[in-house]
């Protein structure tokens, strides 16, 4: 029920948004145990939000809530070991916790881990492994996943190069507001043909007609 309370404070339903309500719920449930209230906990700390920030604070909830399952916790973990937030950097255990969430089918984490294989940080660079992590991602909806896809396409990174579906991808990253994806795509259309670019347009609405 702290939990529970916590997270309507947090999140504003059904009650006036309180970060300060959500913050002294949500700590009453973290601290006996409950997953949900500790990612909670982390996230307001690291925000901000109802508190001070403290990086080492949302570190040390995020890690009990993580060592409990929980998805977000875990990316957020892995997150923090990756930028070297509220404790040293440390690729390996980044690696590791990501994968723990993307396998849970955390977005966010799938396109963290998609980007470790790529630059073959915390791991072995494996370019294949990345192009499905950013796959699973950008299949979600993730923009910077559906960047990062494009750009692989274009390059022939861990996939065949195809420039359509490079195209695709960016059109769709770039429709949800990424200024990058914008770019590339321009860079894309100059190696295209004009059938090539109505195709991949077609292919970038179906794309986002079935997510």
């Amino acid at each position: 029920a702290q939990a529970f309370l916590g997270s309507m404070f947090y999140e504003g339903k059904g009650t006036t948004q309180d970060y300060k309500q959500a913050f002294e719920w949500c700590k009453k449930a973290a601290e006996q145990g409950h997953a949900g209230a500790q990612y909670l906990l982390g996230a307001m700390f690291s925000k901000g939000l109802g508190t001070k920030q403290d990086y080492k604070q949302a570190f040390e909830w995020y890690k009990k809530a993580a060592e409990q399952g929980d998805a977000d916790a875990q990316h957020s973990l892995g997150f923090m070991f990756f930028e070297g937030k509220g404790t040293t950097q440390d690729y390996k255990k980044a690696f590791k916790w990501s994968k723990k969430a993307a396998e849970q089918g955390n977005a966010d984490a799938q396109n963290l881990l998609g980007l470790m294989f790529a630059r073959g940080e915390g791991t072995i660079q494996d370019y294949k492994q990345a192009f499905e992590w950013y796959k699973k991602a950008a299949e979600q909806g993730h923009v910077f996943a559906q960047l990062h896809l494009g750009s692989m396409f274009a390059g022939g990174l861990g996939t065949t190069q195809d420039n359509v579906m490079a195209h695709m991808h960016l059109n769709v990253a770039a429709s949800s507001g990424s200024e990058k994806a914008k770019e590339y795509r321009i860079l894309v259309e100059k190696s295209m043909t004009s059938s090539q670019v109505e195709k991949a347009q077609e292919l970038a609405r179906e794309w986002v007609d079935k997510h």
